[in-house]
């Protein structure tokens, strides 16, 4: 089994954003935002999204190898975001924070493994 970290970068590199599809999906619908699939701002989501997948990979591999990372801020989506928001609209808050988080270990290694 390829590991994890390889398995995102290779994605990267050919900007296959179907590795993070659930991640994204579960980022739109999060944040209530109503992104038109085919539109060329999905992709863009995709690839930010992607890339910040591969870097919360590389801040695991660097903790699990004794450095001392620090945890990126995390961010909440606001309970008042209006149903069906588009990206500019919301997407001013969301874009000042590009990191995403891996919410575990275990979960990279599934989403390698797919």
């Amino acid at each position: 089994m390829e590991a994890p970290l390889a398995c995102a970068q290779e994605a990267l590199a050919k900007g296959d954003i179907s590795f993070v599809q659930e991640e994204l999906t579960e980022l739109l619908s999060a944040f209530r935002v109503n992104l038109d699939r085919n539109g060329k701002a999905y992709p863009q989501l995709g690839m930010a999204v992607l890339g910040s997948f591969v870097r919360a990979l590389q801040a695991i591999e660097k903790r699990n190898q004794g450095e001392a990372i620090e945890s990126p801020r995390t961010i909440e989506p606001e309970h008042n975001v209006a149903l069906g928001s588009t990206l500019s609209a919301e997407g001013e808050e969301a874009q000042s924070h590009s990191n995403l988080r891996v919410r575990s270990r275990g979960q990279a290694v599934h989403r390698a493994a797919r």
